[in-house]
């Protein structure tokens, strides 16, 4: 008799291994997945702070009028008017220009905004925010710090 074929436990063993081969294949592509989210999202959060840095660089600049007398603080009129961070839609608003964050971001939380003495001849204006989401391991943490000069009159 002229055998030329597969035994059942040849066969069976072949699709044994294939199975396991595509399980570790499957398992690498959702891995593969989660990395790509994850990053996407990331330079998503990067591009809207540098809009959010330089708007608000734009803004700090265009301000002349600081109130630094006796040394111990210094005020900018209606600070908290021109800069805020509206939790619920996820957005940073600075002097009327809305910064809105992506979709997958869970929260923005503000934990900073003020103006302290320098020396007395320059101010620091510091803002800090938080971007939390459930996609990403850990809150971004963006610290926003300029030091300027105080006007000489």
């Amino acid at each position: 008799m002229n055998n030329k074929g597969f035994t059942v436990v040849e066969l069976l063993a072949s699709f044994t291994l294939t199975m396991i081969v595509m399980v570790f294949l499957f398992e690498i592509v959702l891995q593969l997945k989660e990395v790509y989210v994850t990053s996407a999202l990331k330079t998503k959060i990067y591009d809207k702070n540098a809009i959010v840095a330089t708007t608000l660089n734009d803004k700090l600049s265009e301000i002349g009028t600081v109130d630094c007398e006796g040394g111990s603080s210094c005020t900018i009129n209606d600070i908290t008017d021109f800069v805020k961070v509206d939790s619920n839609n996820k957005s940073v608003i600075i002097d009327g220009k809305t910064i809105v964050y992506p979709d997958k971001v869970d929260k923005l939380e503000a934990s900073i905004f003020s103006i302290s003495d320098f020396y007395g001849d320059s101010y620091i204006i510091k803002f800090n925010y938080t971007v939390r989401s459930n996609y990403l391991n850990e809150d971004i943490i963006f610290n926003y710090v300029k030091l300027r000069q105080t006007p000489q009159v």
